[in-house]
């Protein structure tokens, strides 16, 4: 028996606890990694893993923050530039 399904199933359940805990936190990930209880480079992995650089980056500026993913001042809502 495969195991897929229930791997396909962990890392939905993963996906929208952690993208509301990156709500709740208003695109902290420290905050939003102490919220679950994960370290913060697991959180960073799951940024990473789920393309959720952007995502954390626009509700931090939504929410007063001035610098986004790569450092840029408010206004330029980039993350690290994908590769191809």
């Amino acid at each position: 028996m495969s195991d897929r399904p229930l791997k396909i199933a962990v890392n939905e359940v993963r996906l929208e606890t952690w993208r509301a805990a990156l709500v709740a936190a208003a695109g902290n990930i420290t905050r939003a990694a102490m919220a679950v209880g994960i370290g913060h480079a697991w959180a960073t992995k799951l940024n990473t893993k789920f393309e959720l650089k952007e995502f954390a980056a626009k509700l931090r500026l939504e929410a007063g923050g001035t610098r986004t993913v790569a450092g840029e001042r408010k206004g330029v809502v980039a993350g690290r530039p994908r590769k191809k």
